[in-house]
């Protein structure tokens, strides 16, 4: 994790939230393998493939090969298949979902028995449509893609006007405890309204707090520097490398958002709520020394 946290994985999505219309998808997903599946793993990785095809054609966001196949190594092709289906709702508002049909068979390829799970649904998408304010947009940078444990992120954000910018982290692995973490404004910082001018983050705290972590309290002094360090999670004996995502939500007015949320879909649904927001996702890996 990060300590003053930071992490993330692999795509950019962006989107513009206003009002949202629903509309009925339907799609099918598809996968194949050898013998290194189970039947429930197999159709599941089919159920997340349909319910991508189906965001897709909402918003018509496509996941590149290279961006599967670098997230296939690090996570599995199971654990990836699910971490980029709940990138891909973060672009829309997926109501209910009905399973229509699955079959679960084997056929001759090579003169291999190769076996596949199909699976076709139909989803209640919510499209989001763009705000009113084409003019009203940001780019970013973050200083490196790849980090070993403990070294330092640095984030550069040109916006295109006034606005309020917050940013999160999400750990797709979390089980247990929150997904979700706000990394700015950090509480010893006063103000997130940045631009036109270019921003160049982690700054300085800008006033005198304490927070309490794990049972301990930390003093953050007015002045003192933020360090945006990578750290690799504990509990992750069985792994090298991990991926992550770092979240930027732009807005006109100041919203009051959490510094944490226990689930990404609690996140979601914060986000939904509010009007004429931007949102831009980003990932990186982590790599254990």
């Amino acid at each position: 994790m990060l300590k003053k946290i930071i992490y993330l994985a692999l795509t950019i999505v962006v989107l513009n939230l206003s009002n949202a219309f629903a509309e009925w998808e339907t799609a099918s997903g598809r996968h194949e393998f050898l013998d290194n599946f189970t039947k429930s793993e197999s159709c599941e990785i089919a159920f997340q493939k349909a319910i991508r095809a189906a965001a897709q054609k909402a918003v018509g966001k496509k996941l590149s090969y290279e961006e599967w196949n670098k997230c296939s190594e690090i996570d599995g092709e199971l654990d990836c298949e699910r971490h980029q289906t709940a990138v891909s709702l973060l672009d829309i508002d997926a109501g209910e979902i009905v399973l229509i049909k699955e079959k679960f068979d084997k056929e001759k390829k090579d003169d291999l028995d190769v076996f596949f799970c199909e699976v076709e649904i139909k989803a209640d998408i919510k499209q989001i449509t763009k705000g009113s304010d084409p003019n009203f947009d940001f780019t970013f940078k973050i200083n490196n893609n790849n980090y070993r444990n403990g070294e330092k992120m640095e984030i550069e954000i040109i916006p295109s006007k006034k606005m309020f910018m917050s940013i999160f982290q999400y750990y797709p692995y979390v089980k247990n405890d929150y997904q979700i973490q706000k990394i700015f404004p950090w509480p010893c910082e006063n103000n997130n309204q940045i631009g036109p001018e270019t921003i160049r983050l982690p700054g300085r705290c800008q006033k005198n707090v304490i927070l309490r972590v794990n049972n301990e309290e930390i003093e953050l002094k007015k002045g003192s520097i933020i360090e945006y360090e990578v750290q690799f999670p504990e509990n992750m004996d069985r792994r090298d490398r991990i991926d992550e995502y770092i979240i930027f939500v732009a807005s006109k007015n100041n919203i009051y958002w959490l510094m944490y949320y226990a689930t990404y879909s609690d996140f979601r649904n914060a986000l939904f709520k509010e009007k004429e927001l931007i949102r831009k996702t980003r990932p990186y890996t982590i790599v254990r020394n």
